[in-house]
């Protein structure tokens, strides 16, 4: 499978150039990967008390595992020499996993939590920005990518990847332990 350029960064998050997906990601036998640039939202419903939480599809990685964020890589434009802006590539990445061939709806609105190095796996280093959204739905998953979605309480879901951490993605406690710092 052929993926889009990913951007390279410096441990502060400052593009250094392109890089491709699988330079960034340690290979079998490599202990490190490359510090590269993603995006990540985690959607709450509009009552901010439930959290979005997806099934991620047999297709990538990760697959069947439980997700507390929407998000992904930011990409290299090549046509501009330069980093797509991270807000854009959230929104980007709410358009792929959760609308599908849908729009995305016009009262979705990001707000910016915060920048910061993601170190879960020494395999896929990455300095990621984090949003939030408030939306009720509805969502129309890419099969693709999401094999379920549904919201969950909040404090419910904290305690579920403490209880239960293979059930979920590796950077699900890590993101919900940044978004609580980033709110209260």
């Amino acid at each position: 499978m052929k993926y889009p350029d990913l951007v390279r960064v410096d441990e502060f998050g400052n593009p250094l150039g392109p890089i491709d997906f699988y330079t960034a990601h340690a290979k079998s036998g490599q202990t490190a990967g490359v510090r590269h640039l993603s995006a990540n939202v985690i959607v709450l419903d509009e009552s901010r008390k439930r959290l979005l939480i997806t099934r991620r599809s047999k297709i990538i990685e990760s697959s069947g595992l439980l997700s507390s964020v929407v998000g992904g890589h930011v990409d290299w434009l090549d046509d501009k020499c330069q980093a797509e802006d991270p807000e854009i590539a959230a929104y980007r990445e709410l358009q792929e996993e959760i609308f599908h061939d849908n729009l995305l709806p016009k009262e979705i609105y990001l707000e910016r939590l915060g920048s910061l190095k993601k170190e879960v796996r020494p395999t896929d280093p990455e300095y990621t920005h984090l949003f939030q959204t408030c939306y009720n739905g509805p969502f129309y998953p890419n099969p693709e990518e999401v094999l379920d979605l549904f919201f969950q309480d909040f404090n419910t879901t904290l305690n579920n990847i403490q209880e239960n951490p293979k059930e979920y993605t590796k950077s699900s406690l890590f993101f919900l332990q940044e978004f609580i710092k980033a709110t209260t």
